[in-house]
């Protein structure tokens, strides 16, 4: 019984492995911190859907007293150089969620130059 009980754990180990997520913090993007989630990475054509968790450094009081980080799932046309936001997902200290916001996936804005989204487009759409 306890046999089967360690080869149990260690599939379960295992499995949670295969999906882990592998977070690379995206540089230069201060005062935020955003990392991006390269196992979430999804490519079709032009496009490239992602995970980000974004936190920031001085978030105003009123804020931080609330919310810790955001988890945001997007879609990248890296030909177009446009963003579209799918959801965000906002989470406190604790890690709850304080619940969904859903995005608008098919409506694309461009990203500005120099700016913090040229900055996730390069790490989102390099190959």
């Amino acid at each position: 019984m306890f046999t089967k009980g360690v080869v149990c754990a260690a599939l379960l180990a295992s499995s949670f492995n295969a999906i882990a997520a592998d977070w690379r913090q995206v540089p230069g993007t201060k005062p935020l911190t955003i990392l991006i989630d390269q196992s979430s990475l999804s490519r079709s054509g032009d496009h490239v859907k992602y995970r980000a968790r974004i936190s920031w450094a001085d978030a105003p009081p009123e804020i931080a007293a609330k919310v810790d980080y955001q988890m945001v799932h997007a879609d990248i046309n890296c030909a177009e150089r446009s963003n579209a936001t799918i959801s965000v997902t906002q989470y406190n200290k604790r890690h709850d969620s304080l619940g969904v916001k859903p995005g608008e996936p098919n409506k694309f804005v461009e990203i500005i130059p120099d700016s913090t989204g040229e900055r996730v487009l390069e790490a989102v759409c390099k190959k």
